[in-house]
């Protein structure tokens, strides 16, 4: 048997499962969006921090991953270990039962000063969890990106969409011109 052709299904050029929304912030400390998949949600912030962005992707009814986004002032008592820091023990506070990681600098992009990570394992009333966060510097402000999500262990293909989804949302970040 040959292939003498084929067509495409859906020739529109988008490199994704799904369409992608975008945010965008337009207001201080900085101006600045990044794109999510459209199963996501875009939650409400519950919190009195304005500064807290979190989008939700759930089953059934039931959360299955949450991205945090963060905008953390610049200060001098304030660095990307500090961050990580602190929000680990909101999660631990929050119930979550968290093992240590290392802090791992990485590249950045031009527009940001620098970057660490830390990729943190842990349980949340006996599921097996995941924690990547990521702390970035810029000129007036720090971003702090987290997910929460089962392990690759626990739920293989919602470990699999969480991750992608974190991706993107990480990989698209930008800050737009004033």
């Amino acid at each position: 048997m040959t292939l003498s052709s084929f067509e495409l299904i859906n020739p529109e050029n988008i490199p994704f499962g799904e369409t992608l929304e975008i945010y965008k912030n337009v207001s201080p400390p900085v101006e600045f969006q990044f794109s999510y998949p459209q199963s996501w949600q875009l939650q409400p912030n519950s919190d009195t921090d304005q500064n807290i962005l979190e989008l939700l992707n759930q089953h059934d009814e039931k959360p299955v991953g949450r991205i945090r986004i963060q905008l953390i002032p610049l200060s001098d008592k304030i660095s990307g270990k500090t961050i990580i820091k602190n929000y680990t023990e909101l999660l631990k506070q929050a119930g979550y039962l968290i093992n240590g990681a290392p802090l791992i600098p990485i590249p950045v992009g031009e527009q940001f000063k620098s970057a660490s990570v830390a990729i943190f394992k842990g349980s949340y009333e006996d599921v097996e969890m995941e924690f990547p966060v990521y702390a970035i510097e810029q000129e007036k402000t720090w971003f702090h990106l987290a997910l929460i999500g089962p392990s690759r262990q626990t739920a293989p293909e919602w470990w699999a969409i969480n991750k992608r989804a974190f991706e993107i949302v990480r990989d698209s970040v930008q800050i737009l011109p004033e």
